[in-house]
Formats: C-alpha cells, structure tokens, sequence
C-alpha cells in the first residue's frame, strides 16, 4: 500500500510540474516578439530624446535615442532623476498639481476625467500636454491617455490614448511632436526568486517600457522598446535638440 501510495503521490507531483512548466512555455510564446533599441519607423525623431531607467536600486541607467540609433550612455544617481525639482519642461510627481501646473480645469477633459500629472509645457509655452485618468480612480493608477492643450483654452485639442500606464512625457524642440514614455507591467512567474516572492505575498512586477513619439494629429510617428521585462521599472525622458 506503502509504494502505491508513494506511485501516485510521484504522479501527482509530477503532473503538477509538468502543468507549470507548459503555464511557462504558454505564456514565452504569446509575448509578442520584441526587441529593446530596435527602431524601425518612417519618421525617426529629430534631436536627441534622453531616457532615464530605473530598477529600484540606487541609480539610473541612461540612454540616448537619436534617429535611429538607440544606446546606452552611463548612469547616474537615482535622486537626480527621479526625486529632483521638476524640469521647466516637465513634471512627473505622481498627483501632485503643483503651482506651476498649466493653468486648465482640471475637467477640462471630460465629465468622467480628470488632468493629473504627468505634464509638460511646450518650449515656446504656447502647447501643454497633461495626463488624463479617470475621475474615479480607485486603485490609483497613473494615466494611460493625455490630451494636448494650446495655452490659455479651456478644451482640449485632441486627446491621445496610449494604452499604457504613463510615466513621463517631453514636447520636442520644434513643439509639433510629443515623446511618451509608458509601461505594460506584468508579476514575474519564470525564476526561483519571482515564485518566492509570489508565495511571499509581494509578486516582482517586471515592465516593459516603451518610447513613442506622436504628431499633433494624433499619429504614431515612431516608436521603440527601452527595456524588455525590467524588474521594478519606471523611466523619465526629455527630448533636447542636440
């Protein structure tokens, strides 16, 4: 009785691996193939747009995109990038309206939305682009759509929907493009350590972070993968004309 008993409890463990390991190979092949850095558009931006990447430690790992090249730089501190004063251009403090926020309703995109940060101001100041969330945010996610706002009206020009949490978003030098930078976040369920950390109760969420550059007419005009499943992942971008 002993041996038959130990035969099933070897099926049934077996069975329970054999279960997890094709939940691994499921889900590797219904991740669309992409490739970090990899550009591939018609209208490669103009300039230089700067990415600061996070993983949760202590500094920022620094990358340029400029046409169609995409690199790393260096690093950099993680409080220079991500905790400092707002840029003139840009402002990323989750919910925080600040005083220097553009001066608009903050209902101003509909009776179900509200603008929240983040936001950017045009060089020549005649053009702001603000986060749009839901009125209603319970679980107080940030913004998967922004709208584009000329100074001084009261109704959006248009409003973008990016599909994506936003993290930070820059005009271009020429005020005609906008870069945002959003992320899709997902728990790990491939390593020792994410299995730990999902029976711990505390799942590692792993990003994939994505620049896209978008025309005033509400075009995609390019677009390229910064990081592929970077743990704890946010970023920051600025886009400068050399």
């Amino acid at each position: 009785m002993s041996s038959r008993r130990d035969f099933t409890l070897l099926l049934q463990v077996g069975g329970l691996f054999a279960v997890a390991v094709l939940i691994v190979v499921i889900g590797a092949a219904a991740r669309p193939d992409r490739r970090a850095g990899v550009v591939e558009c018609a209208h490669p931006p103009a300039g230089v747009i700067r990415v600061a990447l996070s993983t949760n430690e202590s500094s920022v790992e620094l990358y340029e995109w400029s046409g169609t090249d995409f690199r790393r730089t260096g690093a950099a501190p993680l409080a220079e990038y991500f905790y400092r004063k707002p840029d003139d251009g840009s402002y990323y403090i989750r919910d925080h309206w600040g005083q220097n926020a553009p001066t608009v309703r903050r209902d101003a995109a509909g009776p179900y939305s509200i603008l929240s940060t983040p936001y950017a101001t045009s060089r020549d100041r005649r053009r702001h682009a603000i986060g749009v969330e839901p009125k209603v945010n319970e679980l107080d996610l940030p913004p998967t759509r922004f709208a584009v706002f000329d100074a001084g009206a009261s109704t959006p020009v248009r409003v973008f929907d990016v599909g994506q949490w936003i993290d930070s978003l820059w005009w271009s030098p020429s005020a005609l493009e906008i870069v945002v930078l959003s992320e899709v976040e997902r728990y790990g369920r491939e390593t020792f350590r994410d299995w730990v950390a999902l029976a711990a109760g505390h799942p590692i969420p792993y990003s994939d972070v994505k620049l896209t550059t978008y025309g005033l007419d509400g075009t995609v005009r390019c677009s390229t993968y910064a990081a592929l499943s970077l743990p704890y992942g946010g970023g920051r971008v600025r886009w400068d004309a050399q």
